[in-house]
């Protein structure tokens, strides 16, 4: 997933998650919100009580690379996904499943 599809600073984090839809599962937060951008990006957060630094950016590449195989980047929004503390990080496809199915819930609520 490149760059540019990625949200990173801390106040597009807090703006997202103030005005945005919210949906929830076992393992994710999600919340999306229509941008101007033309294209999707996404922002990953994980807690430290998931583990050390290096545990976390595993997660997060864990992550990436699930939605750089299941998801298409075409729509305009932005999406912030909070991993909880639940995640399993060993258990790789049921981990797509549910995440699969959290993005389609984001995408649901933000046509309605």
């Amino acid at each position: 997933m490149k760059v540019k599809y990625r949200v990173k600073k801390h106040d597009e984090f807090q703006e997202i998650i103030k005005h945005a839809h919210v949906e929830k599962n076992a393992y994710f937060i999600g919340y999306i919100l229509k941008n101007e951008f033309g294209y999707t990006r996404i922002g990953i957060s994980v807690s430290k009580r998931l583990g050390i630094a290096v545990i976390r950016n595993r997660i997060k590449r864990q992550i990436r690379s699930m939605i750089g195989e299941n998801l298409s980047l075409d729509d305009s929004v932005d999406i912030i996904l909070v991993v909880r503390i639940s995640y399993n990080r060993d258990n790789y496809q049921k981990m797509v499943d549910e995440l699969k199915i959290i993005i389609a819930k984001l995408k649901r609520s933000i046509n309605e």
